[in-house]
């Protein structure tokens, strides 16, 4: 099994339903096919449709959840990023970091 079969995008509380169709393009470009929402405030929606753009197989098997906790029960390794200052009490790594701590992926 690929790693990208093995990868999942998780959007939470996206506002604007573009982001998540622009979203679904740009992890479809990088072979990745699992996208779940966490909350969508307009999902599904002609806006993250029109976005999409190539990517509607993306939106059509993306999961909505109704919490972070839901989106991530089958995960086994998680990374997250924030355009947000944050004060979490996990590890922080950085990208090269977090491949080499992840490496057993196959």
């Amino acid at each position: 099994m690929a790693y990208t079969d093995q990868t999942h995008i998780i959007l939470e509380k996206t506002s604007h339903p573009g982001n998540i169709g622009a979203s679904a393009r740009a992890i479809k470009t990088m072979g990745i096919h699992n996208l779940a929402l966490v909350n969508p405030k307009k999902f599904p929606d002609f806006g993250a449709s029109a976005r999409a753009s190539g990517a509607e197989d993306v939106l059509d098997n993306a999961k909505v959840y109704s919490s972070i906790t839901d989106a991530t029960a089958s995960c086994h390794t998680l990374f997250a990023t924030s355009s947000r200052a944050r004060s979490l009490e996990t590890r922080s790594l950085t990208p090269p970091g977090s491949w080499r701590h992840d490496s057993k992926i196959t």
